[in-house]
């Protein structure tokens, strides 16, 4: 599970997972279909053709649009957490990743972007892609850019 996995290094990990509830109309419609009157669902992601989806006992913030900050408690989470950096990695580097990470830097949160673990469906395969291109304005305008080998080797004692 990746929350225990997080809190053995002593990082809280929280997830955001693209859903919404049927109170949301309009939002997503093909979350809505599936679910309850008031049941999130979650959309599995996929990045390099895994399918990422939460586990068991992952705390899961759910999404309505690109931004995790948009319309969720993920802001009150991280401040009640006393949070101040983010470790950031998910799937479409320019679409969501980056929405999520500027709405970081506007709230004072310095974002650590783990480029090995993003993935970018468009332009994927072209010699310039739009994860290179996020992740450069990102390293100059908003944030660092590492990998998750020099990450964990950061934080292991």
């Amino acid at each position: 599970m990746l929350s225990i996995r997080c809190l053995t290094l002593g990082v809280v990990c929280l997830l955001l997972a693209t859903g919404c509830s049927r109170e949301a109309s309009g939002v997503m419609p093909e979350a809505n279909a599936a679910s309850d009157d008031k049941t999130p669902v979650g959309q599995p992601q996929k990045a390099e053709g895994r399918i990422i989806k939460p586990d068991a006992g992952d705390d899961v913030i759910y999404k309505t649009r690109f931004s995790g900050f948009y319309e969720t408690g993920l802001d009150a989470r991280l401040k009640k957490l006393g949070a101040k950096h983010l470790v950031i990695t998910g799937c479409t580097t320019s679409i969501c990743v980056d929405s999520t990470v500027r709405d970081a830097m506007f709230r004072d949160y310095l974002s650590v972007l783990l480029a090995d673990c993003m993935s970018e469906p468009i332009g994927n395969g072209l010699p310039r892609s739009n994860h290179d291109a996020s992740l450069l304005s990102a390293e100059v305008l908003l944030g660092w850019v590492s990998d998750s080998d020099r990450f964990l080797k950061a934080v292991q004692p």
